[in-house]
């Protein structure tokens, strides 16, 4: 009889578990993969959503790259990017930004062409430092 109660019981553990496990993966939606690849005959094409590069000087932080997204083209050798945001970091507090709705960057040289409203924000204390460094002869005409 005992045993009966114990087979019973273990029936009854492995029957939820295996309910709760149905119902966990036929209910888990995943964030997707934001990366997609294509096999050509001239190598890999990718598409990454959230594309973003860093470079880091000793530790700090020198500039940053993202876009939403960016289509690597090997045979042409480009990166596709939309909605591309930078930001270079030139100093302490010397911070400058720019944005621009696409861009095209040549993966050799590292070169972006920026397309569409495109805005450059420069730190104030970098537009100090700039100013205070013009001479009389690059000063406009009126």
């Amino acid at each position: 009889m005992l045993n009966k109660i114990r087979l019973l019981l273990l029936a009854a553990v492995l029957g939820i578990g295996g309910l709760a496990a149905y119902n966990f993966l036929t209910r888990y939606e995943g964030a997707g993969t934001p990366l997609r690849m294509k096999i050509t005959d001239k190598g890999v094409d990718v598409e990454i959503e959230n594309f973003r590069v860093e470079h880091q000087v000793l530790g700090r932080k020198d500039w940053e790259l993202s876009a939403d997204f960016a289509q690597i083209d090997n045979e042409r050798q480009t990166t596709r990017l939309k909605n591309v945001r930078a930001t270079l970091n030139m100093g302490p507090n010397q911070q400058s930004t720019f944005r621009a709705d696409a861009g095209i960057m040549n993966n050799k040289t590292q070169d972006i062409e920026l397309q569409g409203h495109v805005k450059f924000v420069l730190s104030p204390q970098g537009l100090e430092k700039h100013l205070a460094s013009r001479t009389p002869e690059d000063a406009p005409t009126p």
